[in-house]
């Protein structure tokens, strides 16, 4: 892997991300309504960032970050510049980066005792970035359909069919 195969998943990510946010949007803000998406966008966003902080060699300091914020608004305040900033990270790296190893703190908590995880290379923690990023975002789709909004569709190979789109951060007008 190198930055032109990394750089499309993390694009696509901020636009998918984006139009889910969009129709989070769409629905009337309630405490109900704030809380049942609150808990999930702030799980797909930690996690985003947690990683960042993981390729910069940062501490990771996002779950903390993350209890400061109140509301679906402060939320997508501290999300939205993050994207930026991993791309700009990612395109930094060289051929050699991407096959540093990076020790995820949590993942002891998923091996079986006395067994210790594998470190996986920062091109394969894109990829993870990316793809439970996917997972979530079905999620909160699911959710905002129960909710009568038709979420839009996502997935990789429609982002690429619009000819990559930017994110769209706007609101939906009501």
């Amino acid at each position: 892997m190198n930055a032109l195969d990394a750089l499309p998943l993390l694009r696509h990510m901020e636009w998918a991300d984006a139009l889910v946010w969009r129709g989070v949007h769409a629905l009337p803000s309630s405490p109900d309504v704030d809380a049942a998406f609150r808990e999930r966008l702030v799980h797909i966003h930690v996690v985003q960032r947690a990683f960042l902080q993981m390729w910069q060699k940062a501490p990771v300091t996002a779950p903390a970050e993350a209890e400061k914020l109140t509301d679906l608004a402060a939320v997508q305040a501290w999300t939205r510049p993050a994207y930026a900033e991993g791309q700009a990270t990612v395109a930094a790296l060289g051929i050699a980066d991407f096959e540093r190893p990076i020790v995820v703190p949590w993942s002891q908590y998923y091996m079986a005792e006395g067994k210790p995880p594998a470190i996986p290379s920062l091109a394969e923690t894109i990829v993870q970035v990316a793809s439970h990023s996917t997972y979530h975002r079905g999620q909160v789709n699911t959710l905002l359909r129960s909710m009568g909004v038709t979420p839009s569709n996502t997935d990789f190979i429609a982002w690429i069919w619009q000819g990559k789109p930017a994110p769209d951060w706007s609101r939906p007008s009501a």
